[in-house]
């Protein structure tokens, strides 16, 4: 559901995506990169820098 459409409109709306919330260290941090690159996940903080996360710098998360 996405959550800012529901807080808006006050309708629930499959958003095609996932919210993931690990424990704050480096183990997770890697381990978290490392799947997320076999899903073939992208993100990035602007559309320029949107892209898939294999290809990012280890540690970008």
């Amino acid at each position: 559901i996405g959550g800012l459409n529901y807080f808006l409109a006050h309708q629930a709306v499959a958003t095609q995506d996932i919210d993931i919330f690990i424990e704050d260290n480096l183990e997770n941090s890697d381990i978290c990169e490392s799947a997320l690159g076999e899903l073939q996940a992208e993100w990035g903080k602007t559309d320029a820098d949107w892209g898939p996360v294999s290809e990012k710098m280890p540690g970008w998360m």
